[in-house]
């Protein structure tokens, strides 16, 4: 983190607390926010504590939803305040109650058809928003019409701008140098990134990598932008590797051919014999095969160069 000198303010935006998936991702930003303060910078990290009224972690809880919210929230708290002994705040404390007032005078104004487009003066907030929702149910667009759906939607677009409200004045309250966050997709994070690059507050993106124990920081960029990963082709495209290197490139898609390595909890936990799907499809032993296997169908609605697939 060179890039961060002393007598910044680095902002950790830290809501889901869920072991061991999201403290997965909290240990970064624990990490980084205890080396940063070693060397001189001011960090505040802010959680959650049940402020939204539908929720990516809470989702199919149903009767524990309540005590699902709790845990998370306590979770984060001990986690950050007491563990590391960071700084560290809610989100709710920078809410009032006008911000659901005018969310929900808002959201009246806004058609059911139109949820993943809808806007709030310039705030895009549908679009901000709607990726979640293909997370939360494990759709695409073609699923955004029913009636279950549109009720979830409609909450996300009321926390929304609610969430904006928020941010914006911790922002302010705070007046950060630098954003730190995960992936900057699911809805609450992404409304942050938008609220950091509308002030030009430098925002880091910490996502999962592509190896195992590995994690990917891009310089504002959301986990969804194709640039950070295009700039990187750039940038080798002409450099060839060496013996050592390539074999450590077979390993990789090797690897990958058989499940390791990837970093990822796979949808699917068993294998086929290659020579049963042979038979299966009635190839031949020297028959070469070229298959593509591209992620969930929701996953793939969310990137605008892949949704065509």
């Amino acid at each position: 983190m060179k890039m961060i000198s002393q007598q910044k303010k680095v902002l950790f935006f830290s809501l889901y607390s869920i072991p061991p998936a999201w403290l997965f991702h909290h240990q970064v930003d624990a990490t980084v926010a205890t080396t940063l303060r070693m060397r001189g910078c001011d960090v505040l990290i802010t959680g959650c504590d049940g402020l939204f009224k539908s929720c990516y972690i809470t989702r199919g809880a149903g009767e524990n939803k309540k005590q699902l919210c709790e845990y998370c929230s306590q979770t984060s708290k001990e986690y950050f305040g007491n563990l590391f002994q960071l700084p560290y705040k809610q989100l709710r404390d920078f809410v009032s109650a006008d911000d659901y007032n005018l969310a929900l005078q808002w959201i009246e104004t806004v058609d059911p058809k139109n949820y993943a487009e809808a806007s709030y003066q310039d705030l895009t907030i549908g679009q901000w928003v709607t990726s979640s929702i293909y997370t939360y149910f494990r759709i695409t667009s073609k699923g955004l019409s029913r009636p279950d759906v549109r009720k979830v939607h409609r909450d996300y677009l009321i926390d929304g701008l609610v969430t904006y409200k928020a941010v914006s004045r911790l922002i302010n309250y705070y007046q950060p140098t630098h954003l730190f966050l995960l992936g900057a997709r699911l809805a609450p994070s992404r409304i942050a990134f938008e609220v950091a690059r509308k002030l030009n507050i430098d925002v880091v993106v910490q996502e999962a990598g592509y190896i195992n124990d590995s994690y990917t920081l891009v310089d504002n960029h959301t986990c969804l932008d194709t640039k950070p990963k295009q700039d990187v082709i750039n940038a080798w495209e002409n450099i060839p590797l060496d013996n050592s290197e390539l074999l450590q490139v077979k390993k990789y898609w090797l690897d990958r051919e058989a499940g390791k390595n990837l970093n990822y909890l796979s949808f699917y936990d068993y294998q086929t014999e290659y020579t049963t799907v042979r038979r299966q499809l009635n190839l031949q032993e020297d028959t070469k095969i070229l298959e593509v296997f591209t992620t969930s169908e929701d996953e793939l609605e969310m990137y605008k160069e892949f949704a065509e697939f």
